[in-house]
């Protein structure tokens, strides 16, 4: 399985997303999901994830230095079985992109596995303690997901 997380930028939620991902994945043992991450908008191209964003990782023992943004294209619908998303803003964008029902199917939220959360708050504005949020969420939902994948 292919999983891609996709916020806004590709800064800050989805290489997170991604970097918690791998973290997990490896504990686990399960090399049968692969994660990547990608962006809506091209504001950050081949830029690293934000500072804030790795300091948080890094402190969590999950570092993301090595990811850099890039934007979502077409080809990703073909590429992936499960595309994640951060919030509804990013939803609408993806799925506007996709030309049919199957490639709108692909499409889901990051949070999805978590009661009554389906948007990740953007920590990009905010401080380092929405950082550790970020993460926090994060962590839990995609915890739940890869014990039911």
């Amino acid at each position: 399985m292919k999983i891609l997380m996709v916020c806004t930028g590709n800064i800050c939620r989805s290489p997170m997303a991604e970097g918690i991902a791998r973290a997990l994945l490896r504990a686990a043992k399960r090399d049968d999901i692969t994660v990547d991450s990608a962006a809506t908008h091209d504001y950050h191209p081949d830029s690293p994830p934000d500072a804030r964003a790795r300091r948080v990782m890094r402190a969590h023992g999950m570092p993301i230095d090595d990811l850099r943004a890039r934007v979502f294209n077409l080809d990703d619908f073909d590429r992936f079985d499960r595309i994640l998303v951060a919030d509804r803003r990013n939803y609408q964008d993806v799925t506007a992109l996709a030309s049919d029902d199957a490639q709108r199917s692909k499409v889901g939220f990051m949070l999805e596995t978590l009661p009554d959360s389906p948007a990740l708050p953007d920590p990009y504005l905010g401080q380092a303690e929405d950082f550790e949020r970020t993460f926090t969420l994060l962590e839990q939902a995609l915890r739940l997901r890869f014990a039911h994948d």
